[in-house]
């Protein structure tokens, strides 16, 4: 897990995974996240298989389009997520939104 600070008013994490990486919030802006995108892009070069949102203001949500772009991940979001009204994201790339609780589990291995 890498975590993006500094680059935004929000940072951005990177989870890395066997065959592709999720990331939680995607900063306030495209210029932003391209910048975020690029030093993870150093870390590891794995396709972004997901996003999560962790709620929808617009410095977790701005910089949508710079990770999405090329990957086209799967969107994580609370049912209520208003990124779609607010411009984050197309209405198109919410294909799952949650309700109730997401609990993700984590088995860190240390060198």
């Amino acid at each position: 897990m890498y975590v993006a600070i500094g680059f935004a008013l929000a940072n951005s994490t990177m989870i890395e995974g066997p065959d592709g990486v999720i990331i939680v919030d995607v900063t306030g802006s495209p210029a932003a996240a391209e910048e975020v995108k690029a030093a993870f892009t150093e870390i590891t070069n794995k396709p972004i298989k997901a996003i999560i949102y962790t709620h929808s203001h617009g410095d977790h949500t701005g910089g949508a389009t710079a990770f999405a772009k090329d990957d086209n991940p799967k969107i994580y979001a609370h049912e209520r997520f208003n990124g779609v009204r607010s411009g984050a994201i197309s209405s198109k790339s919410l294909r799952f939104a949650l309700s109730g609780n997401l609990a993700l589990h984590f088995h860190l291995t240390y060198s």
